[in-house]
């Protein structure tokens, strides 16, 4: 299973799609995360009823800020970065 961080400037409506999508459609082979560069404090509301319209699971999003989600994971876990 491969991991992916979709960053954005603010993670509240692109990164949280793009992590919802690839975990929706990516058929187990992948566990997407989001992060923004400066999080915004709230995810924009449409993003979800976007997704839940699409009939895209919503559970489990949230917006979050980059340099935590980057603190969190192990020194082992950085070596592997892929710029798209």
């Amino acid at each position: 299973m491969r991991t992916v961080l979709f960053i954005c400037v603010y993670n509240t409506t692109r990164s949280i799609m793009a992590e919802a999508l690839l975990n929706h459609l990516g058929g187990g082979r992948f566990h997407a995360f989001s992060a923004g560069e400066h999080a915004a404090g709230t995810v924009h509301p449409m993003t979800f009823e976007c997704l839940a319209a699409h009939g895209i699971p919503t559970q489990g999003l949230h917006q979050q800020d980059l340099g935590e989600r980057y603190r969190s994971r192990r020194p082992s876990d950085r070596s592997h970065h892929h710029r798209v």
